[in-house]
């Protein structure tokens, strides 16, 4: 008997929701991913690059999901739109494979997980990290800023290595947005045992060097200076 159109509707919006996509991004589309934002004509031309690898990651989905790849997103840039193609990405799956994903940056991840080491939570600290280890699809945003910039105490890099590990054996799909590229992440987590890892796990996709959001928060205070003022 095939499901009925309800029952999906249902589905999708759990899953929708067990994701905790960020609510600015929980609506984006690749598709609706704006090349034009950007100003210099090389940032276009990377963000074309980026936008065609998500829609093509998609696509083909299935194929990656069975190789157990996923992608990295980087540029130094702050705001230059990695968080919200890979919200994008994140929309897409869900609502095209109903896949179980997570969507959260490195550093609530740890936060999470430091939250079971109270006497009164109420999960235990090894099945808030199985959640990680076994999520099918695990989105995490500014990966490597956990880390600061004196680079990752043990307790950091044993606990990301041990999750990416996991992750990597089972196949499990791991989806980064970073500010500090795959080789340079041995600056960080000194054993370098974490990006050989992150490299088998996701091929790197450059970002533009370009703050669309800071081109953004220019513009609507000039709107809102022209209306204070008026």
């Amino acid at each position: 008997m095939e499901e009925c159109e309800c029952n999906k509707d249902r589905v999708l919006r759990r899953k929708l929701k067990f994701a905790k996509i960020p609510e600015t991004f929980r609506e984006s589309t690749i598709n609706g991913f704006n090349i034009n934002a950007y100003e210099q004509l090389e940032s276009k031309e990377i963000a074309a690059l980026a936008k065609k690898a998500a829609t093509n990651y998609v696509k083909h989905f299935e194929k990656m999901q069975e190789k157990g790849k996923g992608l990295y997103f980087y540029s130094y840039t702050k705001g230059s739109g990695k968080t919200k193609l890979i919200s994008s990405i994140a929309n897409a799956l869900i609502k095209q494979y109903s896949v179980d994903l997570i969507f959260i940056t490195g550093e609530d991840l740890l936060n999470e997980i430091k939250g079971t080491f109270g006497k009164d939570s109420r999960q235990s600290t090894s099945e808030m990290i199985k959640i990680f280890r076994v999520i099918k699809v695990l989105v995490i945003d500014d990966f490597g800023i956990e880390a600061g910039e004196n680079g990752a105490n043990d307790w950091v890099e044993r606990t990301f290595t041990s999750i990416l590990n996991d992750r990597l054996e089972a196949k499990l799909v791991t989806i980064f947005s970073s500010n500090i590229k795959i080789d340079d992440l041995d600056q960080y987590y000194k054993s370098g045992r974490l990006s050989s890892r992150v490299k088998e796990m996701a091929p790197e996709i450059p970002m533009p060097e370009e703050s669309v959001r800071v081109r953004k928060a220019d513009y609507e205070n000039t709107k809102l200076e022209e209306l204070l003022y008026e």
